[in-house]
């Protein structure tokens, strides 16, 4: 996947129509179906319906305008930082951030940080993992915190930060409400929202079925704020780490017969020389003392 085909699939999205979006990108039109093709073929589906001249998205098509679009909004962010370094403002560390890490979490460590280097800006990033490999390997992003449960591939440096694990998330007053553990088995029966980003989804989906739960699915949504407010305003339940949340009116319970632990890694690209503040940045992370207590909590 090449930036190029991201920008003239985005252009072809707003305009609906390969004419005006070539126009808008000041190439040929042929250039631009050719670099959609191209993409397509990476992506292993067609992003568009065509009917002659009528353009509307596949579901794959909208998917990726959504995944695409942070992935070009980034670049672009990338672009202005760069400007400022050499117009000689202030330093910057492109930081990527997992969307299902919590940013509480990340506050103590930050502000730490900042006392240690206070002409060093943070520019973060909300990426989902496949894409922050991209930007990663672009150069885009200097380094990544990532919580994916499959291990990375060779051309990445991982260092562990913190271990969490998942919970079951309610609203304070939802009757499954109570002190101590629960059993996985109680989620029988209950309304459930889908975080469809979550690294865990598959693995909680398969116990679900493996114990013939009857867990109803309510909601699915790929915004972390929005499963979350929706979990306090009582609508359902759902399995997250407790570090996550950041609304209030959520309370968690451990839950016994399954396990979905997750470790937070800060992550490089391997045999790519770091600036100074960037190898500062990620021996700091790593040696943080990451004990803490989530302040909703």
């Amino acid at each position: 996947m090449e930036f190029h085909q991201v920008r003239y699939f985005l252009a072809a999205c707003r305009h609906m129509n390969f004419t005006r979006a070539a126009e808008s990108c000041a190439v040929s039109q042929p250039a631009l179906t050719v670099a959609i093709q191209k993409l397509e073929a990476n992506l292993g589906g067609a992003l568009f319906l065509r009917d002659g001249r009528k353009l509307s998205l596949t579901p794959l098509g909208r998917s990726m305008r959504t995944h695409l679009g942070r992935i070009e909004d980034t670049r672009q962010a990338a672009y202005g930082a760069a400007a400022d370094v050499v117009m000689g403002e202030m330093e910057h560390i492109e930081l990527g951030i997992m969307c299902t890490i919590g940013p509480r979490i990340l506050g103590p460590a930050l502000l730490d940080w900042q006392k240690i280097a206070p002409d060093v800006e943070l520019v973060l990033h909300d990426v989902w993992g496949e894409t922050a490999h991209e930007l990663l390997l672009s150069g885009t992003l200097d380094c990544a915190l990532i919580a994916r449960q499959e291990p990375l591939p060779d051309r990445f440096n991982t260092h562990p930060l913190m271990t969490e694990s998942f919970e079951l998330a309610y609203s304070d007053n939802h009757p499954v409400a109570g002190e101590g553990a629960m059993k996985f088995q109680d989620l029988d029966g209950l309304k459930y929202l889908d975080r469809l980003r979550c690294e865990f989804r598959n693995t909680v989906f398969a116990q679900v079925n493996e114990q013939q739960l009857d867990i109803e699915v309510i909601l699915r949504s790929e915004r972390e704020d929005w499963i979350q407010n929706l979990v306090a305003a009582g609508l359902g339940v759902t399995m997250l780490p407790r570090n996550s949340i950041v609304v209030e009116g959520i309370s968690t319970r451990p839950v016994t017969g399954i396990s979905v632990d997750r470790t937070i890694k800060i992550v490089t690209v391997r045999g790519r020389s770091l600036r100074k503040n960037v190898r500062r940045f990620v021996d700091f992370l790593t040696g943080f003392n990451w004990q803490i207590k989530n302040p909703l909590q």
